[in-house]
């Protein structure tokens, strides 16, 4: 199991970044912050260490996916 090797960091982001079970509006607003301030990993999407336009993107593609 990947929670046995504790030398390891797993890091994970989801379109959900508020965590409230769906992607929607609450996490465009989060994103869009995200986007045009500081560099944030939650909305790192592609993981390029750039917000950008493959971002929106990968969060457009989660556009009301429930998340469990």
């Amino acid at each position: 199991a990947l929670t046995s090797n504790t030398g390891m960091t797993i890091q994970v982001n989801s379109a959900d970044i508020n965590g409230s079970g769906q992607v929607e509006l609450g996490d465009v607003t989060i994103f869009s912050g995200d986007f045009f301030g500081a560099y944030h990993y939650r909305s790192d999407f592609v993981y390029d260490l750039d917000i950008n336009l493959l971002d929106v993107t990968r969060l457009s593609a989660g556009w009301g996916a429930f998340c469990q």
